[in-house]
């Protein structure tokens, strides 16, 4: 189910509000232009959830628990900094993606058919800013039915280019990735 809410630039909410269960495979999802995605994406090994990629095409990445399933997704894109999500999230990170303008969607990393979600139609050339909310990765693949789905929130909006930003450190998954930094 995809649930799309356009909004106004005002400082209180988001611009656009996306949910969507995303299938996933090889543990990963992006934002990339598909007119130019990277041929392999970057590990998350400074935050433990998202990188940029500059092999073959400017990527962000974000790594799931689930190896091959569905996750729960929202994407917000702002006008400016929004304020972290109330929810209880288990890591969050920022990074910054340079972006060279263009169409720019969320891309599940299935080959033959990724899902997608638009988040600019035409994103102008310059920096964004991502944050990344996780949940629920450490189950990964002993996930059954009965157990509450991975979700993640992404925020995007326009900013300066800034060092990447872990703001909370708590799963497993996280940690592993930020161990085989260095």
């Amino acid at each position: 189910m995809t649930e799309t809410t356009p909004g106004t630039p005002r400082e209180s909410g988001p611009l656009t509000r996306v949910q969507k269960t995303l299938f996933i495979q090889d543990n990963t999802y992006a934002l990339v232009n598909p007119a130019a995605p990277p041929e392999r994406f970057t590990d998350p090994v400074e935050t433990g959830v998202v990188a940029i990629t500059h092999r073959g095409g400017i990527a962000a990445s974000v790594t799931c628990g689930t190896h091959i399933g569905d996750i729960r997704i929202t994407t917000e894109t702002w006008p400016t900094t929004p304020p972290i999500a109330d929810e209880p999230w288990e890591d969050i990170a920022e990074i910054s993606l340079p972006w060279p303008g263009g169409r720019m969607v969320l891309w599940s990393s299935d080959d033959d058919e990724p899902d997608e979600i638009t988040l600019y139609e035409h994103a102008e050339p310059g920096s964004y800013r991502i944050r990344a909310h996780v949940r629920g990765r450490d189950l990964g693949e002993d996930r059954t039915e009965d157990d509450t789905p991975e979700e993640h929130l992404l925020q995007i909006w326009p900013a300066k280019p800034d060092q990447p930003n872990t703001l909370k450190t708590t799963d497993r998954t996280g940690a592993y990735w930020r161990s085989q930094h260095g």
